[in-house]
């Protein structure tokens, strides 16, 4: 009577073919889940370091357009870095100065001289801050260059604008 009956199951070879084929479709998806990682902490860091360029450009650019006047006595032009002092006027119409500035790799606003306020992310550095002042007959404008890195892996971008004051 046990004769007759069929066990059934898988072989030895089965199981290991099975096995190996387990083993490559899982190294697959391990190495695309690191590729992918990757790719993410790439993305952080561009958007760190955009965002913090964008951030502070932008007000830059709103105080200059807005200024009374850009200092051109306090303020350094054409070297790295950099310091853009501007002359204004706060909502209630008093009088206030804004100071952009770099200091220990962070780039900084001081109002009215008072301590420095760090305009970037915690890991964005500035590699180079070079501020070029151009004035007219009815006009004056600064061109703005700024390269910033991030400090987790160094990789940098630039960022370039123009302001003519209003």
């Amino acid at each position: 009577m046990l004769k007759n009956q069929k066990i059934s199951g898988y072989t030895l070879v089965e199981t290991v073919i099975y096995l190996a084929i387990l083993a490559v479709v899982i190294s697959a998806v391990m190495g695309l889940t690191v590729s992918m990682i990757k790719v993410l902490a790439e993305v952080r860091i561009n958007q760190a370091l955009t965002s913090s360029a964008q951030s502070s450009l932008e007000l830059m650019v709103r105080q200059t357009r807005g200024a009374n006047e850009i200092d051109t006595g306090v303020s350094v032009f054409d070297i790295n870095p950099s310091r853009l002092f501007i002359d204004s006027f706060d909502e209630s119409g008093d009088p206030v100065t804004y100071d952009f500035y770099i200091a220990q790799d962070k780039m900084l606003l001081s109002t009215n001289g008072g301590q420095g306020i760090n305009l970037l992310a915690e890991s964005v550095v500035v590699e180079s801050f070079v501020v070029n002042y151009f004035s007219g007959l009815n006009t004056e404008g600064v061109k703005i260059e700024l390269i910033i890195s991030d400090s987790r892996n160094n990789r940098s971008r630039s960022f370039l604008t123009t302001v003519i004051r209003r």
